[in-house]
């Protein structure tokens, strides 16, 4: 299964979701992609999970700090 082989270092990443996503077939409508996106998520480890929590704790606080403007510099 394609599935197994592909390994994201955060859920954020969404090139990675979209390659776990679409890695095996394509998908024909809203019902199935659905379907596949439930999985995906279901299927990811937890530690995938907590490290993107963290990063968007990160990401939020930095946010704030930049009043809602430019931040990445401050990452």
């Amino acid at each position: 299964m394609i599935f197994h082989t592909v390994h994201c270092h955060s859920v954020v990443d969404s090139l990675c979701l979209k390659s776990l996503v679409w890695a095996e077939y394509q998908l024909h409508d809203l019902a199935e992609l659905k379907q596949r996106l439930v999985k995906v998520w279901a299927d990811l480890e937890q530690t995938i999970v907590d490290e993107a929590i963290d990063q968007w704790r990160k990401r939020l606080k930095a946010c704030v700090k930049a009043k809602g403007q430019h931040f990445e510099h401050l990452l």
